[in-house]
Formats: C-alpha cells, sequence, structure tokens
C-alpha cells in the first residue's frame, strides 16, 4: 500500500457509523455500484502514515476535533492512547469533568488512566475494564 502516491481523500466517499444503508450490504454494494471499496484502516501503530491518505488530517481529524470539543464521556477501548493524534485531541476538551473509561486486555488501564488523568485537567476517572472487549460489552 505504501509503495505508491498518496491516495486522494477526496476521492474517497465517507458512511457515517449511524448510517442505516451500512447495516445491509445490498445497499453499500449500491452506494459503491458493485465496485470494490475497503474500510480505511490504520493499525495500532506509534507512528502513523496519516500523510499518505492526503486530505485525511483537514477532514477527518478536524471532525474529531469537534467531537471531543463536545464530549462528556470518553472511552478507549483496546487502545495505548500513545500517538500524538488522540493526545492532540485529548486537548480539545472544553467541557467540565469529561469521564473516561478505559477497556483493555492488559493491566496498564490503571496506569494509562492515572497518566491521561495527570496530562489533562477536565478528563475525569470512568471506569476500568482489563477483562477484553467482550468483557465490556457485557457489562455495560
Amino acid at each position: 500500500m505504501y509503495k505508491s502516491d498518496s491516495i486522494e481523500f477526496a476521492s474517497h466517499r465517507i458512511i457515517e457509523p449511524d448510517d442505516r444503508n451500512l447495516y445491509k450490504i445490498d445497499n453499500i454494494l449500491r452506494e459503491f455500484e458493485d465496485q470494490y471499496f475497503y474500510p480505511l484502516i490504520f493499525l495500532p501503530l506509534i507512528i502513523k502514515n496519516y500523510d499518505f491518505v492526503s486530505g485525511f488530517s483537514s477532514e477527518i481529524i478536524q471532525r474529531a476535533k469537534q467531537f471531543f470539543q463536545q464530549a462528556t464521556e470518553i472511552y478507549l477501548i483496546g487502545y495505548g492512547a500513545k500517538d500524538d493524534i488522540i493526545l492532540d485531541l485529548l486537548k480539545e476538551i472544553q467541557q467540565p469533568e469529561v469521564k473516561l473509561h478505559i477497556a483493555n486486555t492488559t493491566n496498564s488501564s490503571a496506569a494509562l488512566m492515572k497518566s491521561l488523568l495527570n496530562k489533562f485537567s477536565l478528563l475525569e476517572q470512568g471506569s476500568i475494564n482489563d477483562k477484553g472487549f467482550s468483557n465490556f460489552v457485557s457489562e455495560y
């Protein structure tokens, strides 16, 4: 993927997570005129090649900043939150006492919570679950 030129973000289509068409494969196929399509996924690496998708930062990151500015709760699920993007997004928090919830499969959830609470004064401790995603979903 990274051997060719960068991908033009403007030439791609985004389907919002709450779009009803997302849940019916026939609707998705029709949306993309029966052509191949794939999700944009960035693997959980510390350094990500966001620049490979031109326009990603201006489109997706700006939208994420808007969400963080309005957030009253934030869930970090299976995520170490060590990359610059999440740290920049957490700086966008504007509401007081935004609850931070962490679900992970390691015992590092409490340490991550402590680290983020120390860095971001508007965050407030929410739930910590270190029993994995399935357990988080069943308890939620």
